[in-house]
């Protein structure tokens, strides 16, 4: 046989491991060594079902070996250079929960409250009718409903995107009512102007809700103004304690930042997986909670991929959210109860962290002083993974401690039955003593 024929070292043709064969008879000379033979069975057994177990094995393990390419996510832009098109759709999918989502225990809150029966103002770039998440849930003033730049769809997604299922991957409060109103010009540049007459707009139009991208070096009178007037109607202003970080000029000394540093507006710090806040991004003088801001997914003005963004606007959305489930789920609340109740159920420390489970399931009494009402652990990073993958690693720790299990079994049995065989399946005789076996003379 040629070299093409060889069988490969220690196996068959196809490289399968060989067992060594026990098929001989017994002669004569060998069939009172009875120890040999059961030895060589026990090999032979052994060999093919460890064979069989490592071949079950590989039908249920996970395609460790062939890593996933990884999926490149565009980034959400917060403007747009005069240059520079409109924000398209994204091709990429997200596979698996996104850990903001499983940190925040949204999949809990849901089951307490969905945002039904509140509407939130997006004062952003607008909220694009087509973006699929919030689609069929937007209303809007003016020309908000044309979102060039995309952020205000990526905001709005993160606030009431509906669920998917297949992701899993949802807004905090999915079936909330959008009102999209433009705070900044066409290519996204904010100013007092602007965000003050997107907030006056918002309160005009009843929002009960209403959140700001924006955060400002400077204020005026003008915002001022038109914040305090929103919050005398009622509503709840949430804004980020600090410009996202693509909007920012550099890592500069601590400052405040407007709208969120005036009285009574509820002011969030974006932070990473780790509870900080990224390397090189503003930090804020003050700020009353902290929430995710960094790699965060969802989706743009068009299309239903999806897109990565970071910084305090979006920690801000995860803070409208659960104001809107806690709205939703005791709507006599007013709105500085709301925000009290953010503040009260957040995790505490020197900026307490945003916890909207906690939010949406206290019951406390209105007329008693603020104070805590539950706690959770502190953030950890949550790693996204894969149903799928847990339940086939489940799967293969079964197959291979049942084919251990098995091993160890039919091993004895190969023992056992030889030495049954050879005794006339008869208990083991004792063996005599020598009645001066203990007699220190003999």
């Amino acid at each position: 046989m040629g070299d093409g024929g060889r069988r490969p070292a220690g196996g068959d043709l196809h490289g399968r491991p060989r067992c060594p064969r026990n098929d001989a008879r017994p002669s004569s000379s060998t069939r009172g060594s009875r120890s040999g033979s059961a030895r060589g069975h026990l090999r032979s057994v052994s060999c093919v079902l460890a064979s069989l177990l490592a071949v079950s094995a590989l039908g249920v393990l996970p395609a460790a070996a062939t890593p996933r390419e990884p999926v490149k996510v565009p980034r959400i832009p917060t403007t747009l250079s005069s240059t520079r098109g409109c924000t398209g759709p994204s091709s990429a999918k997200i596979e698996g929960s996104p850990w903001e989502q499983q940190q925040l225990e949204l999949t809990r809150a849901w089951k307490m409250a969905s945002g039904e029966g509140v509407t939130v103002a997006v004062v952003d770039t607008g909220v694009s009718r087509t973006a699929t998440a919030v689609a069929g849930r937007v209303s809007s003033r003016g020309d908000a409903s044309n979102d060039c730049v995309g952020h205000g769809s990526f905001v709005a997604a993160l606030i009431a995107g509906r669920v998917d299922e297949r992701v899993p991957f949802g807004g905090v409060a999915p079936k909330a009512q959008v009102l999209a109103v433009r705070g900044t010009d066409q290519r996204g540049l904010a100013s007092a102007g602007t965000v003050a007459l997107g907030i006056r707009t918002a309160a005009d139009a009843g929002a009960e809700i209403i959140h700001v991208s924006a955060a400002l070096r400077t204020g005026s009178a003008e915002l001022m103004t038109a914040v305090a007037d929103a919050l005398g109607n009622g509503a709840v202003i949430v804004a980020p304690a600090a410009p996202d970080a693509e909007s920012a000029t550099g890592a500069d000394a601590p400052q405040s930042y407007w709208p969120a540093a005036y009285p009574g507006v509820l002011s969030v710090w974006g932070v990473g997986p780790d509870g900080n806040a990224p390397t090189g991004t503003p930090v804020p003088l003050e700020a009353d909670l902290r929430a995710p801001g960094d790699k965060i997914v969802s989706t743009g003005p068009r299309g239903s991929g999806h897109f990565l963004g970071s910084g305090s606007s979006l920690a801000a959305a995860f803070a409208t959210g659960t104001a809107a489930l806690v709205l939703s789920d005791e709507p006599d609340l007013t709105g500085r109860e709301v925000s009290r109740r953010l503040l009260t159920t957040a995790f505490p420390a020197r900026v307490p962290y945003l916890d909207p489970y906690a939010a949406v399931t206290a019951v406390q009494d209105r007329a008693a002083s603020p104070g805590v009402v539950s706690r959770r652990p502190a953030p950890v990073d949550m790693p996204v993974t894969n149903p799928a993958e847990h339940r086939a690693i489940s799967r293969s720790i079964v197959v291979l401690v049942a084919g251990v299990l098995l091993i160890v079994v039919v091993a004895c049995v190969v023992i056992a039955v030889p030495r049954g065989r050879s005794r006339g399946w008869q208990p083991r005789k004792a063996q005599p003593v020598h009645p001066n076996a203990n007699d220190p003379s003999v």
